[in-house]
C-alpha cells in the first residue's frame, strides 16, 4: 500500500493513476484507489464507503466484474452520496492477466469525473454536488484508515505498480503520455532541444543534409509518443527553448536557438540611397495589443512564477499572459517569465508587413534569394518624417514570403518585423545601459 494526503477543497481539482494486472476474478471488492479524511468528524468505524468519514473508493467490484466508484460526503451517510458508477461493459481487464493502466481525473470545477484505461477517455460524468473535501488520506490498493481503527481491508490481491497522485487535472495528451511510456514508448527525459529536434527528424525521416540547427541551450521535459505529428513536435520542442524552427526553401530543416536574434548585428540596411526602399507606404502602428505586465510560467509536474508590473498595470490595466515550458531546472522558468515580463511591459513601434520590388535594388534580390533570414537585424533607413516616429529604425525578420507576377514580370520580397530592443539582452550587474540593462534569457 502507498498513502499520501491530498485537499481538493482548495486545490483546481486532482489525478490519481496506476498499473494493475490480474489473472482472476474476486469474490470480494478489489480496491484500487480510496480516500478517508482525517478532519475531526463523528466517526462510524467499519469498511463501508456510506460511513462517516469516507470520501471515496475505486476498484473492481465483485459479481460484476467491472470497475466501480463512489465518492461521498464526509460528513453524512449515504444520502449524501455525490456519485456513484459501475462499469456496464467491462472489458476483461478484471482477469485477463494483462497489464492495465487506470486514470481517474476530478477537474478544476470539482463536479466532472472522468475515468481512463489504457490511454484513452474511458467514461465521465458529473457528481450532484462539488466535492469538497477535507484534508484526506490516499491509499493504493486497499481502504486504509488507522486512525479509526481501520487497518486495511478490501485489498487488492494481484499486482500493482506505479501508483501515483497529482494535485491537478492532468491532461487527456498527458495520461495518454502516461500510459504509452509504461506500455513500452520510449521516453526522454533531459535532452536537450538539438538532441530532441534530431530524435524526431529521425521519426519523421528528414534526411540529414536537411537539417540545419544551432548549438543547444537548454535541457527539456517530455516524453516522444508514436502518432505525435512530426511538426507539431518540432514546433513544441522549439518553443519551449525559446527558438525557432522552420523550412528555409532550401528543402532544409532550420533551428535557430533563442540567440540568434540577441545582439546580432546589422545584415542589411534599407534606404532609398541605396535603391532599396519598400515599394508602398508603411503604416507604424502603437498599441497595446502585445502589453503583458502579468507573465504567469509554469514548468510541468515543477515550479511556478509569477511577475507583475505594477506600473504598466497602472497605465493599460492588467495584461495577463500564461504559458507553460517542459524546463528541466527553476532557473529556466524564472529567465524565460523574466523576459517576457521586462520586454513587454510598455507599447513599442511594430511593423507587420513591409513590401519589397525585387527587381529594382541588387540588394533586395539578394535579400530575397536567401542572404536575408528569419531571426537576422535589418535597419530602414530615410523613412519619411510624415508616416514614421523616426528617419532610421532596427528591426528583426519575423517572417519572409516572395512573391511573383509573371504577367507583369514583377517580384516581391515581403516581410514581417519586430522592433529590434526586444532582442537586446545585457547581463545584470555588468551592462550599464540604463533601462536595457535586463536580465539575461
Amino acid at each position: 500500500m502507498a498513502y499520501g494526503y491530498i485537499n481538493p477543497a482548495v486545490g483546481p481539482g486532482f489525478t490519481w493513476e496506476v498499473w494493475f494486472k490480474s489473472d482472476a476474478t474476486s469474490s470480494t471488492f478489489r480496491t484500487l484507489w480510496n480516500s478517508r479524511t482525517q478532519a475531526s468528524v463523528t466517526w462510524n468505524l467499519g469498511a463501508s464507503i456510506t460511513g462517516v468519514g469516507r470520501q471515496m473508493t475505486f476498484g473492481i467490484a465483485q459479481t460484476v466484474n467491472a470497475f466501480q466508484f463512489t465518492i461521498a460526503d464526509e460528513t453524512n451517510l449515504i444520502a449524501n452520496t455525490v456519485a456513484f458508477w459501475t462499469d456496464p461493459s467491462p472489458t476483461g481487464y478484471a482477469s485477463d492477466n494483462v497489464w492495465h493502466h487506470v486514470a481517474f481525473r476530478l477537474s478544476a470545477n470539482r463536479v466532472t469525473w472522468t475515468v481512463f484505461l489504457d490511454g484513452a477517455v474511458y467514461a465521465t460524468g458529473n457528481t450532484s454536488a462539488p466535492v469538497d473535501w477535507k484534508p484526506s488520506l490516499q491509499t493504493f490498493g486497499a481502504e486504509y484508515a488507522p486512525h479509526v481503527g481501520d487497518f486495511g481491508n478490501t485489498l487488492w490481491n494481484k499486482w500493482l505498480s506505479y501508483c501515483a497522485m497529482y494535485e491537478k487535472p492532468l491532461s487527456d495528451n498527458r495520461i495518454f503520455e502516461h500510459y504509452t511510456a509504461g506500455s513500452g514508448g520510449t521516453v526522454y527525459y533531459g535532452d536537450d532541444e538539438v538532441t530532441r529536434l534530431h530524435r524526431i527528424a529521425d521519426w519523421a525521416e528528414v534526411p540529414e543534409q536537411s537539417r540545419e540547427f544551432e548549438t543547444a541551450l537548454i535541457n527539456l521535459q517530455g516524453i516522444q509518443v508514436a502518432g505525435t505529428n512530426a511538426l507539431q513536435a518540432f514546433q513544441e520542442s522549439a518553443n519551449a527553448a525559446g527558438g525557432l524552427v522552420f523550412a528555409d526553401g532550401q528543402s532544409r530543416l532550420v533551428y535557430h536557438n533563442r540567440r540568434h536574434s540577441y545582439n546580432r548585428w546589422n545584415i542589411a540596411t534599407f534606404s532609398e540611397t541605396n535603391g532599396s526602399a519598400p515599394e508602398v507606404g508603411l503604416t507604424f502602428t502603437v498599441d497595446d495589443n502585445n502589453i503583458y505586465n502579468d507573465v504567469r510560467g509554469e514548468r510541468p509536474f515543477g515550479s511556478q512564477i509569477r511577475q507583475v508590473d505594477d506600473a504598466s498595470k497602472a497605465s493599460f490595466g492588467r495584461k495577463t499572459y500564461s504559458f507553460s515550458l517542459p524546463l528541466t531546472t527553476h532557473e529556466e522558468l524564472l529567465n524565460a517569465v523574466s523576459w517576457i515580463s521586462t520586454r513587454y511591459r510598455e507599447a513599442v513601434i511594430r511593423v507587420s508587413q513591409i513590401l519589397f520590388r525585387a527587381e529594382s535594388s541588387d540588394l533586395i534580390e539578394w535579400a530575397s534569394t536567401g542572404g536575408l533570414r528569419i531571426g537576422d537585424h535589418i535597419t530602414l533607413e530615410e523613412l519619411p518624417a510624415d508616416a514614421a516616429p523616426e528617419s532610421t529604425m532596427e528591426f528583426i525578420v519575423e517572417k519572409i514570403s516572395i512573391g511573383a507576377d509573371l504577367k507583369n514580370k514583377i517580384w516581391t520580397l515581403s516581410l514581417e518585423l519586430s522592433p529590434y530592443e526586444l532582442q537586446k539582452v545585457y547581463q545584470v550587474g555588468v551592462s550599464t545601459l540604463g533601462s536595457a540593462d535586463k536580465i539575461a534569457y
